[in-house]
């Protein structure tokens, strides 16, 4: 009663406070959309990883150093050196996930790799598309541009983040990892925290940086975190640091092994109640699923998007995984109802949240409209941020009929 009475509290606030926060949105209507984020696979022709075993190479190198204090960065360095691999092949050291490596690699040498009592596995390095990032819905499709927001009236509220609550000032010191295409670096409505970053794009222009040259890293930072200055819009954690964790390039590609470094170095940067925002899906995977539940029991907390198939959601990694630290998000449209493209399924679904006509933050200073569970979830990751959420009802006409929670933010 404590808590609906300071949610309705803070409703009121908002409304006296009118004049810094706008609640006129711009029609969505045929306006930019992303209604699926597919995944389509294609092995490499040479490139590889090499998962290796961490008792066998920790053994070894104990008989061999005579101390258990041998750093896990340099067990697969050594353990690289028995199969004469030459440095200048090898792509990326795992060692927080899981230990390992990815190279170019001969034939030969996989099949010697694939022999060794070191080595629990070896697979093949897969070229990842998510073509849909690009998608348009229609000949009218346009994006909004800032004139479009109306000028000296503050903050717009998205529906979505007055829906779930928002926006709260947020002051906490945790981060919110955004595991996407970049960030738009320059926007002035993030606070995004760049020495945190990472780069797991291998070639092109995208490699160079970690600016956002496609838009959907950025439309989804901005859901979680733009910052309620009184111009533009305002995200669930308004102000909280978003940091560019960059996986795909600006045509939504990206690499297997690119994505398992990306979270090697979140689990290494990461500190507890920090969150990891994924809103993409794929095929289940061993590694990146160990890397993961290794991260959340380090207590980085994890939040996926169910996907956009309109089918179970467990067939689709990372949001297929249940446990401490991990929340899995349907989404919803303006009117509670479950969104008919969305995953479904409880388990692993946790919480459902808006995720039709989202409108966010965009690059080259413009904002768009969006559907997807990419965009539900973000609110999610703001609202874990900052303890919470809390339920506030059930979504309507959920396929599998076990209604998901509708998340909103938690009381202090």
């Amino acid at each position: 009663m404590i808590c609906l009475i300071r949610r309705c509290f803070l409703g009121l606030f908002l409304l006296l406070v009118g004049w810094s926060c706008q609640n006129e949105l711009p029609d969505p209507e045929g306006l930019q959309k992303d209604i699926s984020v597919t995944y389509v696979p294609q092995e490499m022709d040479n490139r590889y990883i090499a998962v290796l075993s961490e008792k066998e190479c920790k053994d070894k190198l104990v008989a061999v150093q005579s101390t258990t204090n041998f750093p896990d960065e340099k067990i697969p360095w050594e353990i690289i050196g028995q199969f004469d691999v030459a440095e200048e092949r090898i792509a990326h050291i795992y060692s927080n996930g899981f230990l390992g490596f990815s190279a170019y690699l001969t034939k030969e040498e996989v099949e010697k790799l694939d022999q060794s009592p070191f080595v629990l596995r070896v697979e093949k390095d897969v070229a990842l598309n998510y073509p849909a990032l690009n998608e348009k819905s229609g000949a009218k499709a346009a994006y909004v541009s800032p004139s479009t927001l109306k000028k000296g009236r503050g903050d717009l509220v998205p529906d979505g983040v007055k829906r779930v609550g928002g926006p709260v000032n947020y002051k906490g010191k945790n981060v919110v990892y955004i595991f996407d295409s970049g960030i738009d670096l320059k926007n002035k409505e993030l606070n995004v925290e760049v020495s945190r970053g990472f780069n797991g794009v291998y070639s092109g222009e995208d490699s160079k940086s970690l600016q956002d040259l496609n838009g959907h890293g950025t439309h989804v930072a901005g859901i979680i975190a733009a910052k309620m200055d009184g111009v533009g819009i305002a995200g669930v954690a308004a102000g909280a640091k978003v940091v560019p964790i960059k996986i795909l390039d600006k045509n939504g590609n990206g690499t297997y092994s690119g994505v398992l470094a990306a979270l090697d170095h979140i689990i290494n940067d990461g500190c507890e109640g920090d969150v990891v925002n994924i809103s993409l899906t794929g095929p289940p995977t061993t590694t990146l699923e160990t890397s993961i539940l290794k991260g959340a029991k380090k207590g980085i907390r994890f939040v996926f998007a169910a996907g956009n198939n309109s089918d179970d959601a467990t067939n689709y990694s990372p949001g297929r995984l249940n446990g401490e630290n991990l929340y899995t998000v349907s989404a919803m449209d303006e009117n509670d109802v479950f969104a008919e493209f969305s995953n479904y399924g409880s388990p692993p679904i946790d919480w459902c949240a808006p995720g039709v006509s989202v409108l966010s933050t965009w690059i080259n200073d413009q904002y768009n409209f969006r559907d997807g569970t990419s965009y539900a979830a973000p609110h999610v990751s703001a609202m874990v941020l900052m303890g919470g959420p809390a339920k506030d009802g059930l979504v309507k006409n959920d396929p599998d009929g076990i209604c998901d929670p509708i998340a909103v933010v938690k009381c202090p």
